[in-house]
């Protein structure tokens, strides 16, 4: 939650930054004021809603990222071997972040920072993106 915290915040700096008020995000996102206002509170997005609002405001996703943190964003077109592939790796880093976890109880308190890792691999793509790609009338 730390990292969903830090990125509401600096989201919510970064409108305020722009002169945009959650009015003008409900307008844009055709929901009421009270709605965008509990999201924010509540720090509960989907990821489709948090990339319109960075749509609507011009900023970049990754620049939500705070200082000192890692952040990395890939895009591509796998197939579904490549995907399971990628999955299985992605599991395994998880595994190795728990171990790394577990080796460091040994260590006080303060010598280990709250850190967390958030792993995603999920079909999605950018609406700035979606909306400029071809029309061919394939499907």
């Amino acid at each position: 939650m730390a990292l969903t915290t830090a990125l509401i915040e600096v989201l919510k700096r970064e409108l305020k930054s722009r002169d945009i008020t959650y009015a003008d995000v409900a307008k844009k996102l055709d929901l009421s004021e009270a709605s965008i206002k509990r999201m924010f509170s509540t720090k509960d997005f989907m990821l489709s809603r948090l990339d319109e609002i960075c749509e609507f405001a011009g900023i970049e996703f990754a620049h939500l990222a705070r200082a000192g943190e890692a952040l990395v964003f890939a895009s591509g077109r796998l197939s579904p071997a490549a995907s399971t592939q990628l999955a299985d790796r992605l599991k395994r880093t998880v595994q190795e972040f728990r171990d790394a976890h577990h080796e460091d109880l040994k260590l006080p308190l303060d010598k280990r920072p709250v850190m967390s890792i958030l792993l995603a691999l999920r079909q999605w793509e950018l609406g700035a993106f979606r909306d400029l790609r071809r029309k061919t009338g394939k499907t």
